[in-house]
Protein backbone atom coordinates (compact mmCIF):
# COMPACT_ATOMS: atom_id res chain seq x y z
CA UNK A 1 0.00 0.00 0.00
CA UNK A 2 1.61 2.86 -1.00
CA UNK A 3 1.23 5.87 1.69
CA UNK A 4 0.92 9.84 0.52
CA UNK A 5 4.09 12.28 1.97
CA UNK A 6 2.80 15.22 2.83
CA UNK A 7 4.63 18.21 1.74
CA UNK A 8 4.62 22.03 2.77
CA UNK A 9 5.72 23.35 -0.67
CA UNK A 10 7.18 26.83 0.64
CA UNK A 11 9.05 24.59 3.59
CA UNK A 12 10.49 22.57 1.01
CA UNK A 13 11.58 25.60 -0.96
CA UNK A 14 12.90 27.19 1.80
CA UNK A 15 14.46 23.82 2.91
CA UNK A 16 15.60 22.67 -0.60
CA UNK A 17 19.15 22.26 -1.82
CA UNK A 18 18.00 23.49 -5.77
CA UNK A 19 14.77 23.92 -6.82
CA UNK A 20 13.94 24.65 -10.97
CA UNK A 21 12.81 24.12 -14.57
CA UNK A 22 13.73 20.94 -16.17
CA UNK A 23 12.50 19.17 -18.79
CA UNK A 24 11.95 15.33 -18.23
CA UNK A 25 12.60 12.73 -21.06
CA UNK A 26 9.62 10.44 -21.85
CA UNK A 27 9.29 7.56 -23.94
CA UNK A 28 6.09 7.85 -25.65
CA UNK A 29 4.49 5.68 -28.90
CA UNK A 30 6.03 8.39 -31.12
CA UNK A 31 9.47 8.47 -29.64
CA UNK A 32 10.96 10.89 -26.77
CA UNK A 33 8.67 13.73 -25.96
CA UNK A 34 9.91 16.52 -23.12
CA UNK A 35 7.76 17.72 -20.50
CA UNK A 36 8.55 20.52 -18.46
CA UNK A 37 8.72 19.96 -15.04
CA UNK A 38 9.13 22.02 -11.73
CA UNK A 39 11.86 20.13 -9.69
CA UNK A 40 13.01 20.89 -5.96
CA UNK A 41 15.91 18.97 -4.95
CA UNK A 42 15.79 18.25 -1.00
CA UNK A 43 18.80 16.22 0.94
CA UNK A 44 18.64 13.23 -0.78
CA UNK A 45 15.47 13.50 -2.62
CA UNK A 46 14.41 15.02 -5.95
CA UNK A 47 10.95 16.32 -6.22
CA UNK A 48 8.99 16.97 -9.18
CA UNK A 49 5.74 19.00 -9.86
CA UNK A 50 3.83 19.99 -12.72
CA UNK A 51 4.45 23.38 -12.15
CA UNK A 52 5.90 25.42 -9.22
CA UNK A 53 2.36 26.80 -8.19
CA UNK A 54 1.60 22.79 -7.67
CA UNK A 55 0.52 21.96 -3.80
CA UNK A 56 1.25 18.54 -4.40
CA UNK A 57 4.72 16.31 -6.28
CA UNK A 58 3.94 14.77 -9.17
CA UNK A 59 6.16 12.29 -8.12
CA UNK A 60 9.83 11.76 -6.05
CA UNK A 61 13.04 10.26 -6.91
CA UNK A 62 15.17 8.88 -3.88
CA UNK A 63 18.20 9.74 -4.86
CA UNK A 64 20.34 6.82 -2.37
CA UNK A 65 21.78 4.33 -4.66
CA UNK A 66 21.98 6.27 -7.94
CA UNK A 67 24.70 7.96 -10.01
CA UNK A 68 24.03 11.28 -12.38
CA UNK A 69 26.00 11.89 -15.30
CA UNK A 70 25.69 14.46 -18.30
CA UNK A 71 24.37 13.21 -21.20
CA UNK A 72 26.90 11.67 -23.79
CA UNK A 73 26.42 10.09 -27.39
CA UNK A 74 28.89 7.96 -28.96
CA UNK A 75 28.08 8.30 -32.37
CA UNK A 76 27.87 11.04 -34.58
CA UNK A 77 24.84 12.95 -34.67
CA UNK A 78 23.41 15.94 -36.64
CA UNK A 79 22.86 19.34 -35.84
CA UNK A 80 19.36 18.88 -34.42
CA UNK A 81 19.99 15.90 -32.83
CA UNK A 82 22.64 17.45 -31.29
CA UNK A 83 20.88 20.17 -29.94
CA UNK A 84 18.06 18.05 -28.70
CA UNK A 85 20.80 16.08 -26.31
CA UNK A 86 22.79 19.50 -25.28
CA UNK A 87 22.22 19.91 -21.22
CA UNK A 88 20.86 16.64 -21.06
CA UNK A 89 22.11 14.15 -18.06
CA UNK A 90 20.68 11.34 -16.49
CA UNK A 91 20.05 9.93 -12.88
CA UNK A 92 20.40 5.98 -12.97
CA UNK A 93 20.54 3.45 -9.95
CA UNK A 94 22.83 0.47 -9.77
CA UNK A 95 20.00 -2.26 -9.28
CA UNK A 96 18.94 -3.30 -12.94
CA UNK A 97 15.39 -2.51 -14.05
CA UNK A 98 15.36 0.32 -11.67
CA UNK A 99 13.48 3.33 -13.42
CA UNK A 100 16.05 5.96 -14.58
CA UNK A 101 15.26 9.71 -15.00
CA UNK A 102 16.61 11.74 -18.29
CA UNK A 103 16.65 15.17 -17.22
CA UNK A 104 17.57 18.34 -19.53
CA UNK A 105 18.42 21.80 -18.19
CA UNK A 106 18.19 25.68 -20.18
CA UNK A 107 21.97 25.43 -20.00
CA UNK A 108 25.14 24.08 -20.25
CA UNK A 109 25.53 25.41 -16.56
CA UNK A 110 22.49 24.92 -14.98
CA UNK A 111 22.83 21.58 -16.04
CA UNK A 112 26.72 21.30 -14.70
CA UNK A 113 25.01 22.66 -11.19
CA UNK A 114 22.24 20.24 -11.10
CA UNK A 115 24.62 17.35 -11.87
CA UNK A 116 26.66 18.38 -8.94
CA UNK A 117 24.13 18.87 -6.79
CA UNK A 118 22.44 15.44 -7.37
CA UNK A 119 25.43 13.77 -7.01
CA UNK A 120 26.36 15.50 -3.77
CA UNK A 121 22.66 14.88 -2.24
CA UNK A 122 23.07 11.33 -1.62
CA UNK A 123 23.21 10.12 2.78
CA UNK A 124 26.45 7.92 2.13
CA UNK A 125 27.74 11.12 0.61
CA UNK A 126 27.17 13.43 3.13
CA UNK A 127 27.78 10.67 6.02
CA UNK A 128 31.81 10.36 4.13
CA UNK A 129 31.79 14.20 4.07
CA UNK A 130 30.53 14.56 7.91
CA UNK A 131 33.68 11.58 8.64
CA UNK A 132 36.02 13.87 6.82
CA UNK A 133 35.15 16.97 9.09
CA UNK A 134 35.19 14.72 12.43
CA UNK A 135 38.89 13.62 11.10
CA UNK A 136 39.87 16.43 9.98
CA UNK A 137 38.12 17.98 13.13
CA UNK A 138 40.49 15.54 15.20
CA UNK A 139 43.43 16.66 13.98
CA UNK A 140 43.13 20.28 14.61
CA UNK A 141 42.25 18.68 18.42
CA UNK A 142 45.81 17.41 18.04
CA UNK A 143 47.44 19.86 16.83
CA UNK A 144 46.04 21.85 19.38
CA UNK A 145 46.95 19.81 21.88
CA UNK A 146 50.46 19.92 20.65
CA UNK A 147 50.69 23.42 20.47
CA UNK A 148 49.58 23.63 24.12
CA UNK A 149 52.01 21.32 25.18
CA UNK A 150 54.75 23.10 23.35
CA UNK A 151 53.71 26.38 24.86
CA UNK A 152 53.52 24.86 28.53
CA UNK A 153 57.29 23.46 27.99
CA UNK A 154 58.28 26.62 26.30
CA UNK A 155 57.10 28.50 29.25
CA UNK A 156 58.58 25.73 31.69
CA UNK A 157 62.18 25.85 30.69
CA UNK A 158 61.99 29.83 30.25
CA UNK A 159 61.07 29.57 34.21
CA UNK A 160 63.91 27.24 34.35
CA UNK A 161 66.52 29.31 32.74
CA UNK A 162 65.05 32.06 34.60
CA UNK A 163 65.92 30.37 37.83
CA UNK A 164 69.30 29.41 36.38
CA UNK A 165 69.91 33.10 35.27
CA UNK A 166 69.38 34.20 38.73
CA UNK A 167 71.43 31.65 40.13
CA UNK A 168 74.30 32.82 38.11
CA UNK A 169 73.83 36.54 38.92
CA UNK A 170 74.00 35.10 42.60
CA UNK A 171 77.47 33.20 42.40
CA UNK A 172 78.57 36.36 40.40
CA UNK A 173 78.39 39.10 42.99
CA UNK A 174 79.11 36.43 45.52
CA UNK A 175 82.38 35.66 43.18
CA UNK A 176 82.88 39.42 42.72
CA UNK A 177 82.51 39.81 46.61
CA UNK A 178 84.99 37.47 47.26
CA UNK A 179 87.73 39.35 44.75
CA UNK A 180 86.70 42.44 46.38
CA UNK A 181 87.56 41.52 49.67
CA UNK A 182 90.50 39.59 48.31
CA UNK A 183 91.97 42.65 46.60
CA UNK A 184 91.21 44.50 49.66
CA UNK A 185 92.90 41.94 52.06
CA UNK A 186 95.73 42.38 49.23
CA UNK A 187 96.02 45.84 49.04
CA UNK A 188 96.48 45.95 53.18
CA UNK A 189 99.17 43.57 52.82
CA UNK A 190 101.06 46.26 50.78
CA UNK A 191 99.90 48.73 52.69
CA UNK A 192 101.70 47.04 55.77
CA UNK A 193 104.92 45.70 54.17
Amino acid sequence: MQKAIRVNDSQLLHLSLKPGWLAAQAQSGHGQVAAARYFVLYQNLLFYYDSDKSEKPSGVALLEGSYCDKYLSLKQVDRTERQQYAHCFSIFYKKDGQRHYDLRAESEAECNTWVEAIRNASYSRLAEQHEQLEQKHLHLLQIMESERQSKWNYVKQAEDMSNQLRRLRLEVREVSRLLRSAAFACHAVRCVW
